[in-house]
């Protein structure tokens, strides 16, 4: 039997709202009003429409990436790669990203945090409209609003300090840096984390997404005003990023 994508959040009107949500600068986040009086818990209302600005960037990538079909190339490889949400993989293997998602995919997921307090306020109020107009429903409107302002808000800072032109952001403890302005798309292989990394199935899969991914994160990258960087994520853990400014490949050893 197939299995089915989990409910990995608390849904508020077809919203999966994550309470893993952190501003760049909690003292500008409390000055506009993102937390509850008094407290350094942000509110619900903040909650919700970062929810709602996911699902519609979410929903333009997808249209616009062609994610949908991307996914099923994968799944007609014939190798045997296991979906993200499989059944047999706990809350605690997966990544936020993963629980966060909300698109049906099956092995992949934007990577990329969004911050939506470093919109203006004009188009803070933008997004409140939408929201408040809509509900969960994501419109064409949205669609154009994500389009145009969600390079600045994917951007990697260091704190609240944008990282200069030019400079590679580390993401990871093993040393592992991207593009800070880049769009980061996760391709999963939750599978094989067993201890089988000298099966010949397993160095397959691995082999395959390492050979197909730099020409699609080119192909991709032409179709946005970022760069797109992709990755290879394993029970939640960066194994593998195309283009890394690292020679970094912890599998290196078994293919």
């Amino acid at each position: 039997m197939e299995s089915k994508q989990p409910d990995l959040g608390l849904m508020y009107g077809g919203l999966k709202v994550s309470a893993y949500v952190f501003p760049d600068s909690i003292p500008d986040a409390q000055d506009r009003g993102f937390f509850d009086p008094g407290t350094t818990r942000l509110s619900q209302h903040y909650l919700e429409l970062s929810a709602y600005y996911r699902k519609a960037f979410e929903q333009y990538m997808l249209v616009t990436l062609r994610l949908d079909s991307i996914d099923q190339s994968i799944e007609g490889s014939g190798l045997g790669f296991a979906p993200w949400w499989d059944e047999k993989i706990t809350l605690y293997a997966m990544s936020q990203y993963e629980k966060d998602t909300m698109l049906s995919l099956r092995h992949l997921y934007v990577k990329s945090p969004i911050h939506i307090e470093r919109l203006n306020d004009g188009d803070l109020a933008t997004l409140e409209g939408l929201y408040a107009e809509n509900g969960p429903a994501v419109t064409q409107d949205a669609l154009d609003f994500v389009a145009r302002t969600y390079p600045e808000l994917i951007r990697i800072y260091m704190g609240d300090i944008p990282i200069e032109e030019g400079a590679y952001a580390n993401i990871d403890p093993g040393g592992a840096c991207v593009n800070p302005d880049s769009l980061m798309i996760a391709f999963t292989d939750d599978d094989h984390n067993k201890g089988d990394e000298d099966s010949d199935n397993w160095k397959a899969r691995y082999g395959y997404l390492k050979e197909y991914l730099p020409e699609l994160q080119k192909e991709l990258s032409e179709k946005l005003s970022v760069p797109v960087t992709l990755l290879i994520v394993e029970r939640g853990v960066i194994s593998y990023i195309v283009d890394s400014k690292t020679t970094w490949d912890p599998y290196a050893k078994y293919y």
